[in-house]
């Protein structure tokens, strides 16, 4: 079931999007890879 818009939600995917893409930029991929896991987890949950 559709639960709507839940911003404290939407904004920890953010939140996860931005620090995988922090990662990406300073050099640390493992922690992009770690990042980008959680963020694919989050995501799965807005639907």
């Amino acid at each position: 079931m559709h639960s709507g818009f839940r911003p404290e939600v939407h904004g920890h995917v953010l939140g996860l999007a931005d620090a995988t893409a922090t990662h990406l930029r300073t050099g640390r991929p493992d922690r992009a890879v770690r990042c980008a896991a959680r963020l694919h987890d989050s995501a799965r949950r807005l639907k």
